[in-house]
């Protein structure tokens, strides 16, 4: 697993019965900006979601890499090694989760992640005040 979450997710899955949908699986986001030279450097998200096939409720584990910081050159910003747990939603091609990284809980980060093409991922982080948008890559990691 990539992510060691709490074992309510395991839990959950378990319980439910319902075959996995479409978005479960665990997905590294890399953040898309021309100073970022590294793939280290671009770890933006790592993500563990738990879908059930035919529901639009996730629920999402995530750990903030070093590209969640805003200035990914300067010094490390202490949103780095953020983590929790969450529930997100399925939205027709596309899923929306707010990460509470700030200590400000009414501007969360924003993750949307759309499926466009087939299976080719793609997304944006924001935060819910707009002063910030970046776009990132999806990767989907084997367990």
């Amino acid at each position: 697993m990539l992510l060691s979450g709490p074992p309510v997710l395991a839990s959950q899955e378990a319980e439910s019965g319902a075959p996995p949908g479409i978005w479960q699986g665990n997905y590294q986001l890399d953040r898309e900006d021309p100073r970022i030279r590294t793939r280290g450097g671009a770890d933006l998200l790592r993500l563990q979601v738990i879908h059930s096939r035919g529901e639009a409720a996730i629920t999402v584990s995530w750990t903030a890499g070093r590209a969640i910081c805003d200035d990914p050159l300067a010094e490390p910003c202490e949103w780095i090694g953020a983590s929790g747990t969450t529930q997100g939603r399925v939205i027709g091609d596309q899923i929306m989760v707010a990460l509470p990284v700030s200590a400000d809980e009414s501007d969360p980060l924003i993750v949307l992640i759309r499926r466009a093409g087939g299976q080719r991922l793609s997304g944006h982080l924001f935060n819910a005040r707009g002063d910030f948008a970046w776009r990132f890559a999806v990767r989907t990691i084997e367990e």
